[in-house]
């Protein structure tokens, strides 16, 4: 990550935060590492928080490196990404906005990707065409 770490703000999407949440469980086991590693961690939070792109629902819209854009689709592998790195720093940093976010963004995920007859998770939800594109599969 270190030899690559001026690629982590060039690339401002969803998917790019996976590294994060194991930035953030880093920074757990090993403390010292936050000089180094938490200016960067917390300004791609900062980024969630404020600029991510989202859908009408408030979700965080499905963003990935490749420059496709899925416009007001929500992703199981979204929630998974972006939210988990948000609780996990929001852990580090006692930051209780980016913690209520966290929860935000599960519930609506939940309320989006849910089966109501299964309890299953679909994979993603279009919001322009109001359907999971698939079947349940998670």
């Amino acid at each position: 990550m270190r030899d690559n770490r001026h690629k982590a703000v060039q690339q401002r999407v969803i998917n790019s935060t996976a590294p994060f949440a194991a930035l953030t469980e880093l920074l757990r086991k090993q403390p010292k590492a936050a000089a180094e590693w938490m200016p960067l961690i917390r300004e791609h939070g900062e980024w969630l928080m404020n600029e991510a792109p989202r859908t009408k629902e408030g979700g965080f819209e499905h963003t990935v490196t490749e420059g496709v854009d899925f416009p007001e689709q929500l992703w199981a592998d979204t929630l998974v990404v972006g939210a988990l790195f948000l609780a996990r720093l929001a852990s580090l940093t006692e930051d209780e906005a980016m913690a209520r976010e966290a929860v935000k963004q599960v519930v609506i995920h939940l309320q989006m990707l849910q089966d109501e007859a299964t309890g299953v998770l679909f994979h993603g939800f279009d919001g322009y065409n109001r359907n999971h594109m698939s079947a349940a599969t998670c």
